[in-house]
């Protein structure tokens, strides 16, 4: 069973139109945290991009999450490490985990954790280091791929060993105890990686959670589109370009609704009436999406799902309105409500 899951649900930004790069604003305990998510190897535009996230974000405390970053030593992969993504893929450009260290990681005194795999190991490992300003990054390898393989091979587990690690971090934060679990043996796996490590942690009451701008967009780059519409205007407008619409946005079941082929159409997706069966099909490259006038169930990529608030057809416009906020998150993009201006703005 496959299950399809929306992203930009779950990510607060994205570097481009790609989700291999990402971070999650969240406020724990009163405590801000960044989550930031790096890809596997990465390149000189997408480290400018996350040098711009850290700025955005400098009351936070930050964690990184990355494929490859530490080698067996525990220290960070060097640029001719040959399990460096710079050693394999020198003409892509990837910076080695050293040059992610020197050129962002050691840079920003928020940074207190990070996290990465990619190198075989029998230990979940933590080690320290002092940053530009004196601060304590701790960074962590966890990566249990060869002793799966030791244990199918020695008959320990015909399934390896299905490991998980537990984080527990104490409620300010700056403890964080590791432990390390075989799903498949049913025990925990070695007390050598179970441990507990002191986080140099932010917990300042005057640390505020920031208003979010927009993150800088290298030039060249694909530009997000934002599109925002008034309740009873026949004026929307898309990246500040006025648009005159076939109807106006309008409030039924509680949900705002439009003809959709105007959120379609800013969002490159193709738009089909099956008249027989009054269904809109709403495809891009990704997603179909069928929608049946009067039905609260869609379906998406087949799957059913329920609507808040059932399309329909407006008789004195002679246009079918459908949900402005289910047919945009389908296809990828954030919706946000002003409810004093009654204004919907949507962006991908």
């Amino acid at each position: 069973l496959m299950t399809q899951i929306n992203y930009s649900k779950i990510v607060d930004g994205k570097f481009e139109n790609d989700y291999r790069n990402t971070y999650v604003d969240m406020e724990i305990g009163g405590i801000p945290y960044l989550f930031l998510n790096l890809d596997f190897a990465l390149t000189a535009p997408e480290l400018e991009w996350a040098n711009n996230v850290c700025k955005q974000f400098p009351n936070h405390n930050i964690i990184i999450s990355r494929h490859a970053h530490m080698s067996y030593d525990y220290t960070a992969l060097g640029e001719n490490d040959p399990l460096s993504p710079s050693y394999d893929f020198r003409d892509a450009g990837y910076l080695s985990g050293d040059a992610v260290w020197d050129k962002l990681i050691k840079k920003y005194e928020n940074i207190v954790l990070v996290l990465s795999g990619h190198v075989g190991n029998d230990l979940a490992y933590a080690t320290q280091r002092k940053g530009d300003k004196g601060n304590i990054v701790t960074e962590m390898l966890i990566d249990f791929q060869d002793q799966d393989d030791r244990a199918v091979e020695l008959g320990e587990s015909d399934k390896g060993l299905g490991i998980v690690n537990m984080f527990y971090f104490s409620e300010d934060g700056r403890t964080l105890t590791v432990e390390t679990y075989s799903t498949t043996l049913g025990k925990y796996y070695h007390d050598k990686n179970q441990f507990t490590v002191t986080l140099d942690m932010h917990t300042d009451s005057k640390y505020v959670k920031p208003e979010k701008t927009p993150v800088p967009v290298r030039d060249g780059a694909v530009k997000p589109t934002e599109i925002k519409m008034t309740i009873g205007s026949n004026t929307a407008f898309v990246n500040g370009e006025a648009k005159t619409l076939d109807a106006a946005p309008v409030i039924k079941y509680d949900s705002t609704m439009l003809p959709i082929r105007f959120i379609t159409d800013a969002l490159g997706a193709k738009i089909e009436w099956i008249a027989e069966t009054r269904t809109v099909v709403i495809k891009d490259a990704s997603n179909t999406i069928e929608i049946v006038v009067d039905s609260k169930v869609a379906k998406v990529n087949g799957v059913a799902k329920t609507l808040i608030a059932p399309a329909f057809i407006d008789a004195l416009a002679g246009r079918t309105l459908l949900p402005v906020r289910f047919v945009s998150e389908e296809l990828g993009a954030t919706v946000g409500w002003d409810q004093n201006t009654k204004t919907v703005t949507i962006t991908r």
